[in-house]
């Protein structure tokens, strides 16, 4: 593929019902949207091998959804907990964001 730019919080909104988003190996930046927590329906949301940073703040039930491997500017938020199950290794990957020393 070669999609690039950031992934529109639209895409949460207008396809709740979404059971598969296939976005890896792209050249996509900016954040994950928030609104990926809609997607309740969604077997998996691989994200994998784009330029995506910022904070990983969603629920354990949508958080292990994820594939996120690849994007160096990602990483966990505060008070974020992984839970046991098929995300927990996924985000093994990602390091802590209180452990970044020139986060503004």
């Amino acid at each position: 593929m070669g999609l690039v730019g950031e992934i529109p919080a639209s895409v949460g909104v207008y396809l709740k019902n979404l059971t598969y988003l296939g976005l890896d190996n792209n050249m996509l930046d900016g954040t994950v949207p928030e609104e990926f927590g809609i997607l309740k329906f969604a077997n998996e949301i691989n994200l994998e091998n784009n330029n995506l940073s910022g904070r990983i703040t969603f629920s354990c039930e949508v958080g292990e959804r994820f594939k996120l491997a690849g994007n160096v500017g990602l990483c966990l938020g505060k008070n974020y907990s992984c839970c046991s199950g098929n995300g927990g290794d996924e985000y093994q990957l990602l390091e802590n964001c209180s452990l970044r020393l020139f986060e503004i």
